[in-house]
């Protein structure tokens, strides 16, 4: 379920020159509060050998909080950084409790637009996981569009099928009809989210009345609840739920629902449906400004706190003779072990994506493997890059017969 990247920039609300401007809402004066260099610009790109992996391509961080709309976003970031073709993968469609979530949301959206027997279109398919698991349980039509896409043209499911679009969403694609518009994992990913907005706005028919639904994670699980490992380079906009309902209103949606996901709290969804043309409203955002929250101020002192802090604990392990392991080499994986002091002590990193596995992760150059290879090689400490999977990693070790320690990064 991957990703826009850059969308049509012409139209943008705001300069590209000023690295305050909004690009939620235009407004400048943007402040900032954190900035890490040199972060690896993919989460979801892999390598064959721990030199290629280090050659991977970095990008800066300069995460600004807009008092206007109250997005946050990178201000350095730069979209021509980025290259999502075949072979960019991040699915997490291995994980029972991930396919959980998808269901609960599948479920929710085939019952409330009856989609039975109509097509729903995804917006950042990637490989599709998502998109095909929706038409499989909603009995539908499909079409993807992402430059991921791993190969073009139509497959059947069922007695349906799903079209699969290579490339980014935008104009040209202004003529597929839909019945329904989805967004999974994605929307953080857009650099120009008012622009993105507003082009699937004119795409879908005038008289408005189409719904969308998009996922993201939540700006308060990020930045309230401490889980600084989810900074990273791709990740270029967090929202929290007003920005988002105050994103779409100002984009020609009506929003319906805006809330934190079920199963999955540290991801919020959106659902919307198009407002009859002539009714878009103005980018600019009429309301006094807001000052940086209390979390956001306290944010960069309290990670890099967070990175001596696991740098240290590293250096014990490491002293005693212990085996470190991290579980999880998507973007928390990531930047952990990029960003921690002596993470090159953690020699492997586990991962149930088959893609990921034999694979080297960028810049620190870990590889990762099954969690059947720490049968023969048992770790001391298993470090969990995201607590979320706490209990199927517990399940699993146990599963294999290992007593470890577990520890939530």
């Amino acid at each position: 379920m991957t990703k826009l990247g850059e969308v049509a920039r012409a139209d943008a609300a705001h300069s590209a020159t000023d690295a305050s401007a909004c690009p939620g809402c235009g407004a400048s004066g943007a402040v900032g509060f954190h900035h890490l260099v040199d972060q690896p610009v993919h989460v979801g790109v892999t390598y064959a050998d721990a030199e290629a992996a280090r050659r991977a391509p970095v990008g800066d961080i300069d995460l600004r909080f807009c008092g206007g709309c109250g997005l946050v976003f990178n201000a350095a970031f730069d979209p021509a950084k980025l290259d999502y073709t075949p072979g960019y993968d991040t699915s997490l469609a291995a994980s029972p409790l991930f396919l959980r979530f998808l269901d609960t949301i599948i479920d929710r959206l085939v019952q409330r637009y009856a989609m039975s027997g109509k097509t729903v279109l995804e917006v950042g398919c990637g490989a599709g996981h998502f998109l095909r698991r929706f038409c499989e349980r909603a009995g539908c039509d499909g079409i993807g569009i992402d430059p991921a896409v791993p190969e073009e043209g139509v497959e059947s499911v069922g007695k349906h099928t799903i079209r699969w679009v290579r490339g980014m969403y935008g104009p040209e694609h202004a003529g597929l009809s839909c019945d329904l518009v989805c967004g999974m994992d994605m929307f953080e990913h857009v650099p120009e989210p008012g622009v993105f907005l507003r082009s699937i706005r004119r795409a879908l028919p005038s008289a408005g009345g189409t719904p969308v639904f998009f996922e993201s994670p939540d700006r308060g699980h990020v930045f309230d609840a401490g889980a600084g490992w989810s900074v990273y380079y791709e990740q270029c906009a967090h929202y929290d739920v007003p920005t988002m309902r105050g994103l779409f209103e100002r984009s020609g949606f009506e929003v319906t629902k805006a809330a934190l996901c079920e199963v999955n709290a540290q991801c919020l969804g959106v659902e919307a449906v198009t407002k009859p043309a002539g009714t878009l409203a103005e980018t600019q955002v009429d309301r006094e400004p807001m000052g940086l929250p209390a979390s956001l101020a306290a944010f960069d002192v309290a990670q890099r706190q967070r990175l001596a802090s696991w740098g240290r604990r590293l250096s014990g392990w490491a002293d005693s003779g212990q085996d470190i392991v991290l579980w999880g080499s998507g973007g928390k994986g990531i930047n952990f072990l990029n960003n921690v002091p002596g993470a090159r002590h953690i020699r492997r990193v586990v991962d149930i994506n088959p893609t990921r596995q034999g694979r080297y992760l960028p810049r620190a150059g870990q590889r990762v493997v099954a969690p059947a290879a720490l049968v023969d090689s048992p770790p001391s400490v298993v470090v969990v890059s995201n607590p979320l999977w706490r209990d199927e990693i517990a399940q699993a070790l146990t599963e294999f017969g290992l007593e470890c320690e577990l520890i939530d990064a």
